[in-house]
């Protein structure tokens, strides 16, 4: 009779582990929150970071977390274990008492061979087998997920920021001119908003934390940039040239060596501040799960809602009749978060495997147009007077050779005074308009000038350049 209630929350016990199920989220909130939640992720790290976007998506979870208000959100097989009645529980608990029913019974037919001390006993042992039972299952049934959530937990708290932030504000001017850049060598350096020293070696050089070669991605390198400069950094894969755009928007700070933005260290200045004026575009930068509309409205956070802003970053990318072609337009979610789950145990059944296939409906576009759809956000960012530096790394490796230059032609026409770095393998489209040409080879800038002044010095740059320029002779 012990075993009675225990028996019974079994068998009532709604399980869907051992059933082939398909499961699907509808909820609007719901889904937000979690499109919202997977932006947090390493694929969307540097362009979180660069567009100091965490602010604005903070605000926007914690709007969707209020909208969702008591709606539970917990995982389906918790929710379906719930009971959608109160007789189980009733049943259950009248089961509990059965024991001591039993034993009451007996002692008002025999009142003799029943004492009150063993009334007692019998009670305290039947409440103390079923407590322990009890206990047992439940420990069970949570011990996967909480372990899970412990796990998480602690790994969090282990999390330190490895960027220590500067204490210098950096406001942009009232104009859209563009700031200074410095790579060189400087002996000491003192930060006055908090009276500490950088000591620095001789010229700038980086490796990458971790990294297993013991040659440095960045060795030596000095240069200037002056504002409002179109400077384009070329050289083979490897040479360092990305590296390079990630020292100057500080996601590393150099091994030695400093980097001077307007006359001050790099390190100076508030890392918020720095990325509030940038503006990058590299081949790292994806679609996010959101609309169409949000996906180029959140490069500029304060203007997310102007749709007229929105359609015209869509028009310089060249993205507007990629977007008339969904049925949604900017209402379309191209890479969705994932709505719908199909059990282990439902995986052989056809039929349901159907149903799941239909539930997550992705639209599939090439490489081309979500290329011109990320551009988009960056030049909404662009359209902000705020932003006085613009870097762009090779991001339109999956264009044709005119939308590729048509790219970056919106692009040198929307800089209007920026300082502006281009990193490319491809010279046609830009050298010839740069300012500054700085070309790299394992790791070091070994030659800088203008184009035509690199082409007569007739070194690595010249040879470059007269390899691709035979490929179209």
């Amino acid at each position: 009779m012990c075993f009675l209630p225990l028996i019974l929350d079994n068998m009532w016990d709604n399980e869907l582990w051992s059933k082939a199920y398909v499961k699907q989220a509808v909820n609007d909130d719901y889904l937000r929150q979690e499109a919202l939640t997977s932006l947090a992720k390493h694929t969307y790290k540097a362009e979180v970071m660069g567009g100091n976007l965490s602010g604005y998506l903070l605000n926007e979870y914690q709007k969707v977390h209020d909208a969702l208000g008591h709606i539970p959100n917990g995982d389906v097989e918790d929710l379906w274990r719930r009971p959608t009645t109160a007789l189980p529980s009733m049943f259950s608990n009248l089961c509990n008492d059965g024991p001591m029913l039993y034993i009451g019974l007996l002692a008002l037919m025999n009142p003799s061979q029943v004492s009150v001390v063993q009334l007692a006993m019998l009670e305290q042992a039947a409440t103390r087998l079923r407590y322990t039972f009890s206990f047992a299952k439940h420990i069970i049934s949570l011990y996967p997920t909480e372990l899970a959530g412990l796990k998480n937990f602690y790994r969090l708290l282990d999390l330190k920021n490895k960027m220590k932030d500067g204490c210098m504000p950096y406001s942009p001017a009232a104009d859209s001119s563009g700031l200074s850049l410095e790579v060189r060598y400087e002996s000491r350096v003192l930060c006055g908003c908090c009276s500490s020293y950088f000591q620095i070696d001789r010229n700038v050089s980086f490796n990458y934390p971790g990294a297993k070669s013991e040659r440095d991605a960045l060795k030596d390198v000095s240069f200037s940039i002056k504002a409002g400069q179109l400077v384009v950094i070329v050289g083979a894969n490897g040479s360092g040239k990305s590296t390079i755009l990630k020292l100057l928007t500080r996601y590393y700070d150099t091994t030695s060596g400093t980097v001077l933005i307007d006359g001050n260290p790099i390190q100076d200045y508030r890392i918020a501040d720095l990325r509030s004026v940038t503006a990058s575009l590299t081949q790292e930068h994806t679609l996010f799960p959101l609309s169409m509309s949000e996906n180029i409205g959140i490069g500029s956070p304060s203007s997310v809602t102007n749709l007229d802003k929105i359609a015209q970053a869509a028009k310089l990318a060249g993205a507007q009749d990629v977007i008339k072609n969904f049925t949604d337009g900017y209402d379309t979610v191209l890479e969705p978060v994932k709505t719908a789950h199909l059990s282990y145990t439902g995986r052989g059944n056809e039929d349901l495997k159907k149903e799941y296939e239909k539930m997550e409906k992705t639209i599939n576009v090439s490489g081309g147009e979500k290329q011109r759809l990320v551009a988009s956000r960056t030049f909404m960012r662009m359209l902000s007077e705020d932003i006085k530096f613009v870097i762009v790394d090779e991001p339109s490796s999956a264009l044709d050779p005119g939308g590729e230059y048509e790219l970056f032609k919106q692009l040198r026409e929307a800089r209007k005074g920026r300082t502006m770095i281009f990193v490319t393998h491809r010279f046609a489209h830009l050298t010839k308009f740069a300012d500054l040409i700085l070309c790299m080879k394992g790791g070091s800038v070994i030659e800088m000038g203008t184009h035509q002044e690199l082409l007569n010095h007739e070194g690595e740059y010249a040879h470059l350049y007269n390899v691709q320029a035979q490929a179209f002779t």
